[in-house]
């Protein structure tokens, strides 16, 4: 059987030059941009998400979690 696989990088960070790049996080845009995200075609049919240990990328993929059930 055919599998897919998706690459989703981040959308839109809070850019602090006191945080650390590992650790920043999503900008209320980027926010919103992965919640829009959550609405395309094909996404409830995911099945195991993966991301680096950023802030940034834990808070897309947690976003993801609210319309997948993995």
């Amino acid at each position: 059987m055919p599998r897919t696989v998706l690459f989703i990088t981040h959308a839109e960070v809070e850019i602090d030059p006191a945080i650390p790049v590992p650790q920043g996080k999503l900008s209320e845009k980027g926010q919103r941009r992965h919640r829009l995200f959550n609405r395309a075609p094909g996404i409830s049919g995911i099945s195991a998400i993966y991301c680096s240990a950023e802030r940034k990328a834990i808070d897309a993929a947690a976003i993801l979690t609210e319309v997948v059930s993995v």
